[in-house]
């Protein structure tokens, strides 16, 4: 979810139908309550749907159709999109497949009022926890699943990406004539490349990170050095840094996390021994880290930026998503009409689970709260709200 900081988001005006899914996945300017009434009018959809045993065929929620304005959606199932199915217990299959594809950008209770409209309306709080319990467990391992196919996706060709060795390099690119002539510089003269950069910011000599341009456009390069025999040695059948970055990367993607696009992933090894390593990755113009942003932000603003922050966050937590390294310098808020959009960079100690410990959540979380601390001293009803907003949309309690 996008959201403004000094204004109330644009609404979806325009009559043309376009897919559940792409406009559940862009957000559409919507408001939190007109996402309500978008997910109550599509489980009522779909209860209706199975009532004559039928569910969504093979493109799931990119079946449904929208139109109309977001105080008055309408949606339907194109007749071709339906498929008549009677196997043994096929309706919460079918709910829970759909359920799955709605989870990146699903509060628990957004999720919550969706499952109480599937039945009826009228369902008490008894059967819609019933339903919950059966439905979430299913879900989130259809959801897993499909996010694990989508990191393995991006170590094989196929699928939108392109591996393959170029002397001692092993690299991992997209599938686009960008990636390979970007592709072509790096095995060139990976050296020369890295010095005709502008350096960024950063801290350490294990790495080191700088801003390239080609055919017109910025990029960010960032080479993991190799530090020693020893450090060959032990990952001789480990995975480099940048390669965990490159696939962590992709799972933070199919989650719906916003980060700068990567484009490829290079391994230097001889015999296996590593060397360095490199991932590149699209430069987002124009953009401010949260840090710098902050002072510059009104009341209302802070607020607003928080309270996105806390739903970023949260969303990513419930879904096994960790960043690892969650202060403020790495959060960049890039214009977008009179508001800004989030992204996170900086994906070197980033994990994805299948199921996240509590613990691991509240640490990855505490940078925040530090960061929040220290640029608004004192300043408790901020404290309170994100807390507020980042333990509804994560399940999990804070003990800051």
């Amino acid at each position: 979810m996008t959201g403004q900081f000094d204004q109330p988001p644009t609404r979806l005006e325009s009559a043309a139908e376009t897919s559940f899914a792409e406009l559940w996945q862009a957000g559409g300017g919507l408001s939190p309550r007109e996402k309500l009434r978008l997910v109550e009018k599509l489980a009522t959809l779909i209860r209706e749907s199975h009532e004559r045993r039928r569910v969504l065929g093979p493109p799931g929620l990119g079946g449904v159709l929208v139109s109309g304005g977001a105080g008055d959606f309408r949606l339907r199932i194109p007749a071709s999109r339906a498929i008549r199915l009677a196997w043994r217990d096929w309706r919460r299959r079918d709910l829970a497949r759909l359920y799955a594809s709605l989870l990146p950008r699903l509060s628990r209770s957004c999720g919550f009022r969706f499952l109480r409209h599937y039945l009826g309306g009228g369902g008490g709080l008894r059967d819609c926890v019933a339903l919950a319990l059966q439905v979430d467990g299913a879900a989130r391992r259809m959801a897993a699943a499909r996010w694990k196919q989508a990191e393995r996706a991006c170590l094989r060709s196929g699928q939108g990406f392109v591996t393959g060795r170029s002397g001692r390099l092993q690299y991992y690119r997209r599938d686009s004539d960008e990636a390979q002539a970007l592709l072509e510089r790096l095995v060139a003269d990976p050296d020369g490349l890295i010095g005709s950069g502008e350096r960024l910011p950063g801290r350490g000599n294990s790495c080191l990170t700088v801003k390239i341009e080609a055919a017109g456009r910025n990029y960010v390069l960032k080479r993991y050095n190799r530090r020693g025999w020893a450090y060959s040695l032990r990952h001789v059948f480990r995975r480099s840094r940048a390669l965990r970055g490159w696939i962590t990367s992709w799972g933070f993607r199919a989650r719906g996390a916003a980060i700068p696009d990567p484009i490829l992933c290079v391994e230097e090894r001889c015999f296996r021994f590593l060397g360095h390593s490199y991932i590149l990755s699209e430069y987002l113009e124009g953009t401010k880290t949260l840090t710098r942003l902050w002072e510059s932000l009104s009341a209302g603003g802070k607020k607003s930026c928080l309270v996105q922050l806390a739903v970023l966050f949260g969303r990513l937590h419930r879904l096994g998503a960790i960043h690892g390294d969650t202060n403020w310098d790495n959060i960049l808020a890039a214009p977008r009409g009179a508001g800004y959009d989030l992204f996170l960079v900086d994906m070197d100690c980033s994990r994805v689970y299948g199921r996240v410990r509590e613990a691991k959540v509240r640490k990855d979380i505490k940078h925040v709260f530090r960061d929040l601390h220290r640029l608004s001293p004192g300043d408790h009803e901020l404290d309170r709200g994100f807390r507020a907003c980042w333990e509804r949309w994560s399940g999990v309690r804070s003990e800051i």
